[in-house]
């Protein structure tokens, strides 16, 4: 699935950012059992590719709910970062729609909601590669301006 329409300077800036965290189970490009997301910049929101291997299931081909929670919740955590805020999240409300499976292209994206002092509230989703919403989530976060 090539989701990236991104110039060049998007995906220099996600880098950077990326860079920041090398450990991160999400996107820690140093992490040996981590996720590697890749979050790119677009106008108002950020998104990356994943594709869960057989290592990420719960049920027989059923990712784990652990892992949907993890892709929903950096994507928004990403989406802050991109908006020079650094956040904890606070509350994350995850509705699970369709079960994600082994060896399929997923797309996670984050957008930011509204921001009320430190306080920001962002929502993020995961489709297949049909556009069809697996599972989606709301988080508030308590941030500060980096």
């Amino acid at each position: 699935m090539d989701i990236w329409r991104s110039s060049l300077r998007q995906k220099e800036e996600a880098e950077k950012v990326r860079n920041r965290f090398p450990h991160c189970f999400a996107c820690g490009k140093e992490n040996p059992i981590g996720l590697h997301l890749e979050f790119i910049p677009q106008d108002y929101y950020v998104e990356a590719a994943f594709s869960p291997s057989f290592f990420h299931q719960g049920y027989p081909n059923i990712v784990h709910g652990g892992i949907v929670t993890t892709l929903l919740d950096e994507a928004m955590a990403y989406v802050l970062e991109f908006n020079n805020y650094r956040g904890i999240t606070a509350r994350l409300n995850v509705k699970f729609i369709k079960s994600l499976k082994p060896n399929e292209e997923y797309k996670v994206t984050g957008y930011l909601d509204k921001i009320r002092g430190k306080v920001i509230k962002a929502h993020s989703e995961i489709v297949d590669k049909e556009n069809r919403i697996m599972a989606k989530a709301y988080g508030i976060f308590v941030a500060e301006k980096i």
